[in-house]
């Protein structure tokens, strides 16, 4: 192996000036024997040494061990290649040493420089990755603590692709599907028996959404055991080595289920106990109340019928006196200011059972929509009948609040509905009229309809609402402040979310308007005829 001579250097260093002296990367120039021969200023300040003294090393002197091998390689793969080869050549990735003793991390590609067809040198083109190492270092510790997580997660992952087939599965999945990982993975994870049909569904709409990029459900896993599992399943899309792929995170909640059945039935069974004595309390009291109308109306009676046989038997002169004396005996006797206070009393007992059998009502049918029980019961239903039975049965508190009532209703009104669920709709929109409309104040109720739905109309002048409780009130328990502080009860705030379930289920809309606060509220329902 011949020694290039100076002057040798000096030509090769003409030859690739260019390159040397604009190229943004580290190039050197070596022997055979790894001798440095050329270095550009890159290089020289990259490896933190002065250029003569750079120039007196061998790239060995400065390869990290581990390294070695791989500089011994490129130096030999350099040696008698040809052009195909040096083409199809791949870079090398290699560590230098600094002269501060700090790793440079480098990727390479080599040149053969020849001299009478042999080569007597090896100029190396190297650009600095030590950010990309740093980066694909913490990418694997990131791998190895996702690893981690994702064998020792509580809940089950699976990691399927976009055809359905199941990719990887850990063991808390395993353990929840009853099945070995064996038999899950490269299966079709939706043609399981285990899974329900409509999570393919799911799938194909997550897919194909442009949107959406995570979906969760709750669905019923049937193991082979014959054990019936509750999952909640939050589906992702995920990439993994460039690949897209769906991610799933499952949670076994059937104890949570079995709970919320458990209270679900206990709130059911226990409003049926608490609703039954209040029927017999609204029916007596108001049984009590027209036999009082009834027996204070014959007492009037009686007394004009005593007056007035009085004043055929006696002289004129003398009646006036007989009906002075006789209306003493019957103020005196307070028979009347009794009989009505009496009527007063049995009315406030009547209306506290009425808000209690309503509150009952209100949480039996919350139970039942929240246990996917709640159900129609159709039959054709005359509508106007109904809203009239409504205004009715709270009569007495708009006249107590001296509202004034305004209604359009035409004389009767038939669709195919679900005569109790449509009556708990008008009952609880005119009872909140009441309840937020000021003492005095007015409630409008109309009734429209053409020949393919009727909109019904329930509007006030009261406390009115703003764009936030628009939407709140037809939430659970989405109650909003009352700002007067009469003694009307404000319920649970489940009324309209209860409402809300029977016009939708109808087919049928419910919605608020209003202009903002104490500027009224029109809570508007449509549904199909």
């Amino acid at each position: 192996m011949s020694i290039i001579t100076k002057e040798r250097i000096d030509e090769i260093k003409i030859q690739y000036a260019d390159l040397i002296n604009f190229s943004p990367y580290l190039i050197y120039i070596h022997d055979l024997k790894g001798n440095f021969l050329l270095a550009n200023d890159i290089t020289v300040r990259s490896l933190r040494y002065k250029r003569d003294l750079l120039l007196k090393l061998n790239i060995f002197k400065i390869v990290e061990k581990r390294s070695h091998s791989l500089v011994k390689k490129m130096i030999k793969d350099n040696i008698n290649v040809n052009i195909i080869d040096f083409l199809v050549k791949a870079p090398v990735e290699f560590e230098l040493k600094t002269r501060n003793n700090r790793k440079l991390n480098l990727e390479a590609f080599s040149i053969p420089i020849k001299k009478n067809d042999k080569t007597e040198a090896i100029l190396v083109v190297a650009k600095d990755i030590y950010k990309r190492k740093k980066t694909e270092y913490k990418l694997k510790e990131s791998e190895k603590k996702y690893q981690s997580l994702y064998e020792k997660s509580p809940f089950g992952i699976l990691i399927i692709d976009y055809d359905y087939r199941i990719i990887d599965v850990n063991n808390a999945a395993v353990l929840l599907l009853g099945k070995k990982k064996e038999e899950l993975i490269n299966n079709i994870f939706t043609e399981l028996s285990i899974i329900p049909e409509s999570i393919k569904y799911l799938f194909s709409s997550l897919i194909n959404s442009k949107k959406l990029d995570s979906v969760s459900l709750e669905y019923q896993v049937f193991k082979e055991t014959n054990d019936i599992l509750w999952v909640k399943g939050t589906f992702s899309k995920i990439k993994l080595e460039n690949k897209n792929n769906l991610q799933i995170i499952m949670e076994d909640i059937t104890e949570q289920k079995k709970h919320e059945e458990w209270r679900n039935n206990f709130i059911i069974r226990a409003s049926h106990e608490i609703k039954t004595p209040l029927i017999g309390i609204c029916g007596g009291s108001e049984k009590i109340l027209e036999t009082y109308k009834k027996m204070l109306n014959s007492l009037r009676e009686i007394q004009d019928n005593v007056l007035n046989f009085i004043k055929d038997i006696v002289k004129q002169e003398d009646y006036t006196k007989i009906k002075e004396e006789l209306e003493y005996i019957y103020s005196d006797s307070n028979i009347f200011d009794n009989l009505k206070d009496l009527d007063d009393y049995i009315k406030m007992y009547d209306i506290g059972a009425r808000r209690m059998k309503n509150l009952t009502e209100e949480l039996l049918n919350y139970s039942k929509i929240e246990s996917g029980k709640f159900e129609l019961n159709k039959k054709p239903t005359d509508l106007s009948k109904l809203i009239n039975e409504s205004i009715k049965l709270y009569n007495y508190l708009i006249k107590e609040r001296k509202i004034r009532l305004i209604e359009n209703i035409p004389n009767q009104l038939i669709l195919n509905a679900d005569e109790t669920k449509i009556r708990l709709v008008f009952d609880n929109l005119l009872n909140n009229a009441i309840k937020f409309t000021p003492i005095g104040g007015k409630i409008f109720i109309t009734v429209e309809n053409d020949a393919k739905k009727v909109q019904i109309s329930i509007r006030d002048n009261g406390i009115g609402l703003n764009d936030d409780e628009k939407i709140k009130i037809f939430e659970k328990f989405g109650k909003i402040k009352k700002e007067s502080t009469d003694d009307l009860s404000e319920g649970f705030g489940i009324g309209l979310y209860i409402s809300k379930n029977a016009v939708e289920l109808h087919g049928g809309t419910i919605s608020a308007e209003s202009l903002g606060k104490n500027k009224g509220s029109n809570f508007i329902v449509e549904l199909p005829l």
